[in-house]
């Protein structure tokens, strides 16, 4: 059967829609049928229930679109780690975790760098580098 011109414009929006999803990531538009149609409906695309979601081409293509936003989450299992689910958030926690101390590793070296070139420019110059910073600070806080 063909589609109207209705039809397409709403499926051409619906992958629109889907692929935005997809690019915001799992975290922050996790992609599942109930929530392409709250931001459908919050755009004034759609006006209907759930239902316009439910046609067979509609639902696989959002089924597509959430297996392929899944696997770019980083996760190998698709079943078991859905979003929502405990093994998602338990993977998430641990991945979040181990972002967590890289980015203290990377600080504490920072930190040390900039301690070592405080010492360098002290000691081999009468320049206070103390007095340099409260010059900054007071700066950015006067804007």
């Amino acid at each position: 059967m063909a589609k109207n011109v209705r039809s397409i414009a709403l499926d051409n929006a619906i992958e629109t829609e889907l692929k935005m999803m997809l690019k915001l990531g799992l975290t922050e538009a996790p992609i599942s049928a109930k929530t392409l149609h709250s931001r459908l409906k919050s755009k004034g695309i759609i006006n209907g229930g759930l239902s316009t979601l439910s046609k067979p081409d509609r639902k696989e293509l959002i089924h597509k679109y959430k297996a392929k936003q899944i696997e770019e989450s980083g996760f190998d299992e698709v079943i078991e780690n859905t979003y929502g689910s405990m093994n998602y958030f338990k993977a998430q926690n641990k991945k979040l975790r181990v972002e967590l101390e890289v980015n203290k590793s990377q600080l504490s070296g920072y930190t040390a760098n900039v301690i070592e070139i405080i010492n360098r420019v002290e000691s081999q110059s009468t320049v206070k580098v103390e007095d340099l910073l409260l010059g900054i600070a007071m700066a950015d806080s006067g804007k």
